[in-house]
């Protein structure tokens, strides 16, 4: 996602930002819509979202299309098969709940499973925004917003983390200790739970392939883990002359928060701040891309090669 400049002042009306920059209302909603529930992140403005930051009702509008595209699908996907059936009386649907495995449908889990995903979900997104209210309450990115404003916004960035990588203000204000947290909800992927999952009533060919599966998963565990670990190494290697010259911007932790948010396919970006420079130099100017616009070709090419991975992980796994 591109950097968000601080010395924006959001307009409280989203009709008025919209008209302010000649955008259809009708065309902004769809695109917005779209996006927010396939998690690419896109916008039609190119401040992202702050523009609407003070606008909860719009944010809280977007925030259940980010959750039923990716965290929440597996559960709505189930919770929708069981309506059908209700409405239909259809046996067909009550024997698809009780053996999801069967339809070959990964994305559809037994009824104890959904459930841990919607607790696990709904876990993080609660850790998160009390994080963040402890931490950034009164920090220069939500000046001039009233707690109500606040606590949707951080509830909205929260719920970002996960995939969409919206953002209402610039996460590289933010502490230390919150951006660390946000690298580590990047990298879980996005039907992660906390609780044991439940083997019964799947089919008995995965009952046979449990053990394997289980030894796979971890074997792809630790190759994500090595595999994130390289890419950042030779980021550090394609970018180490910027790591001399400018180390305040090209700092280890902004490389690895880069990689992770590009292997995650967040989108969330440190940006690039001229004022962090060691030596003042009046030809750079701050640009609304995100920290990758400054790397080298080279580097430019291993955070492409990381996206791909990190969307083709389900199959590199199979």
């Amino acid at each position: 996602m591109w950097p968000i400049r601080r010395n924006y002042v959001a307009k409280p009306d989203a009709r008025n930002v919209l008209k302010s920059k000649e955008i259809n209302m009708y065309t902004f909603c769809i695109f917005t819509a779209v996006s927010s529930f396939a998690n690419c992140g896109f916008t039609p403005l190119n401040s992202n979202m702050q523009p609407f930051r003070k606008n909860w009702v719009l944010l809280l509008l977007v925030i259940p299309q980010i959750l039923a595209g990716n965290t929440l699908f597996s559960p709505l996907l189930r919770l929708c098969v069981w309506v059908l059936g209700k409405v239909s009386g259809k046996a067909e649907y009550a024997y698809i709940l009780q053996h999801p495995g069967e339809t070959g449908y990964k994305h559809l889990h037994v009824r104890r499973n959904s459930v841990y995903i919607v607790l696990s979900v709904t876990g993080l997104i609660l850790l998160q925004v009390m994080f963040i209210c402890s931490f950034e309450w009164n920090s220069e990115s939500l000046e001039g917003m009233n707690w109500l404003q606040k606590l949707v916004g951080l509830l909205f960035q929260s719920v970002n983390t996960r995939q969409a990588g919206e953002s209402i203000l610039d996460i590289s204000t933010l502490s230390p200790s919150t951006l660390l947290l946000f690298a580590v909800v990047m990298y879980l992927p996005s039907d992660a739970s906390f609780l044991t999952a439940n083997a019964d009533n799947q089919p008995l060919t995965d009952k046979k392939t449990n053990l394997i599966s289980r030894a796979l998963w971890r074997n792809f565990t630790v190759n994500k883990l090595s595999c994130l670990a390289m890419f950042t190494f030779l980021a550090c290697i394609t970018e180490r002359k910027s790591i001399s010259s400018d180390p305040l911007n090209f700092n280890i932790f902004s490389i690895v928060f880069e990689i992770i948010s590009a292997f995650g396919n967040v989108g969330y970006s440190l940006g690039y701040s001229c004022q962090k420079l060691l030596k003042p130099d009046a030809t750079c100017k701050d640009a609304s891309y995100g920290f990758v616009g400054r790397w080298t070709e080279e580097g430019k090419l291993i955070v492409i090669l990381v996206m791909f991975l990190g969307r083709l992980k389900e199959f590199i796994l199979k």
